[in-house]
Order: C-alpha cells, then structure tokens, then sequence
C-alpha cells in the first residue's frame, strides 16, 4: 500500500515556518570554503541548536540544512531535502543548491509518480548510491545512541498525530540533537526544537508507520 508522505496542503500552511534557518552570515562556505554567491544560497545554510540545548545533550550543535523552498517543487523536496543534507554533511555532495539538484535529478519524489513525497525506500536507495553507510535505530532510545554516536538520523513525522491528522500529510527532516526536552531538527521552523512529547506523536502516526518508519530513524 502506498503512503502520503508529502502533501501540498503542509507547504501552504506550513512554508513560512519551514523555510527559516539560521545562518551566522549571508554566506554559505562549501566544502572547498568558497562562498555561495546570495542567489545561489536559497535558504540552504547552517542551523544551529536553539533554544540553548538542556541537560545530557547529545549530537551536533550545528548542522548545514536544505530546506523544502530550496527545491524545484517545494511542495514535494522534504525528502530530497533531507538526503542532502545528510550527503552535505559527510561531503558527498556540495554544500550548494547545485548539490541538491543532483538528489532531486537522480532521487525525485517517488509516492504516487511523485505527487504525494518521497518513501523511505527511496531514501535509503539514495544514500546506498552515495556509499554512505546507515542502519535503522528504533525508539527514544536508539535515536538517543545514534545521536550520541555523532550520527544524524532521517526521520518522518505525521504533520498532525492521529488518524485525523493523515489528511494534513507528512514531511521528512533530520534529526540532529536532543536533549532531556526534545529534540532538535532541520527544515522545520524557528526555533528548530520540538518536544519529546509532540515529536513522538507525529512520529508514531499512521503515516510513518505505514511506510515502515514509525518511531524509527535511518542513522548515518
């Protein structure tokens, strides 16, 4: 059965929030430390653990994020999104929209010809072609030892929890921090915190487990 993993309606409603990152600069350094010129950079840039991250932290304070208005289709590129910043980050690909073009040529949308995102099949297709190693991690528990292992993890949250909430389609972020409070995420809004107890409902939606990701990341 195929899922909604992205929908139209979470970028109308949601865009303002999820197209916001933090950057020191109006400048991007790539990989080889050359600047984006300011049209290149889109919203692509680094994000960084905010509020001030609380009691037994775990992960990367910082992370240089793509987010969905980066992409050719907005409404579809979470997935997209969240592969290549996982591939930017390991410099597999360049820290530049030119790096996520690439995802989003050789990786499109898949669910529906493309229309409702992208399934974690697709994701884990992506990063195998990139020889980046990944393994799923179940839980509060083994997020918490990917992150503490200096991991990021892809994930797949239900926009709203519940059987009511499925309409309102999902979207796919990475996972960078948490704490005793929350966790700490990309692509998602300011600041880039949710709680442990709101992230775990949209993360056991029937979306996510549907499409085998339900309280479950792909670490790498």
């Amino acid at each position: 059965m195929r899922v909604l993993i992205a929908s139209p309606n979470h970028v109308t409603r949601n865009a303002p929030d999820n197209c916001r990152v933090t950057r020191r600069t109006s400048f991007v350094e790539t990989k080889e430390g050359n600047p984006l010129a300011p049209a290149e950079n889109h919203m692509a840039g680094m994000l960084f653990a905010s509020p001030s991250p609380g009691p037994e932290f775990v992960g990367h304070s910082s992370i240089f994020q793509f987010v969905n208005a980066d992409g050719v289709d907005p409404a579809t590129t979470c997935g997209q999104a969240a592969i290549a910043t996982v591939l930017a980050n390991r410099h597999r690909i360049p820290k530049s929209i030119a790096g996520l073009r690439q995802i989003e040529k050789a990786y499109p949308a898949d669910v529906l010809s493309g229309a409702w995102g992208t399934s974690a099949g697709r994701v884990a297709r992506a990063l195998t072609a990139y020889h980046l190693g990944h393994r799923h991690a179940d839980g509060r528990e083994g997020l918490e030892q990917a992150l503490s292992g200096k991991r990021a993890a892809i994930s797949l949250i239900q926009n709203t929890a519940g059987l009511g909430g499925i309409g309102d389609g999902a979207h796919w972020f990475v996972v960078f921090g948490c704490d005793t409070n929350g966790v700490y995420v990309t692509n998602y809004g300011l600041p880039p915190f949710i709680a442990w107890s709101k992230f775990e409902e949209m993360w056991s939606g029937p979306i996510p487990t549907m499409d085998g990701m339900g309280k479950r990341v792909i670490c790498c």
